[in-house]
């Protein structure tokens, strides 16, 4: 089986898990959030979910790396501490956007979320947000997630529907 009908059908196969308001929603690569310390992996991992779970609930269909690892390998792994993640992969996958975010600590010593929304190909983020992560608010950083993907969301035009099938 080639790589793009296995990634057809593993969207496929996403689309019948997640509720039916996903299939006007564009697909989003949403990596392993990166820890910027060893410190601060469980906290990366509690936040990445949260986040995940938040765009799955906004409509989105998320591809994350457990689910994209049968095309890609191992090539999303600290996706934000690397060079070149995730314009690299993303032309490989069924979804033009990714939601990358390194969790790491501010000048005043504070967690940060740096957040950084890609488009395809390009390098560049399209969007970014450094977001404080304050102890008990974690819910106001995914809110603050959420609200960034919308704003890429109306900056960009919608996937063609190869893409959405």
């Amino acid at each position: 089986m080639s790589p793009s009908s296995l990634a057809i059908r593993l969207l496929g196969l996403i689309a019948l898990a997640v509720p039916s308001s996903a299939f006007a929603a564009e697909p989003l690569l949403v990596p392993e959030f990166t820890p910027a310390s060893p410190g601060d992996f469980a906290l990366a991992g509690m936040l990445g979910g949260q986040v995940r779970d938040r765009l799955l609930a906004d409509g989105h269909i998320v591809l994350t790396e457990e689910i994209v690892s049968p095309i890609i390998g191992t090539e999303l792994q600290n996706c934000a501490a690397r060079p070149g993640c995730p314009s690299d992969v993303l032309p490989r996958l069924p979804a033009r956007l990714a939601v990358v975010t390194l969790v790491g600590r501010g000048s005043d010593g504070g967690l940060v979320g740096y957040v950084r929304l890609f488009v395809g190909a390009d390098p560049r983020p399209a969007l970014g947000r450094d977001l404080a992560i304050l102890p008990g608010q974690e819910e106001l950083f995914v809110d603050q997630v959420s609200a960034a993907v919308r704003e890429l969301l109306a900056m960009v035009p919608p996937s063609p529907d190869t893409v959405l099938m």
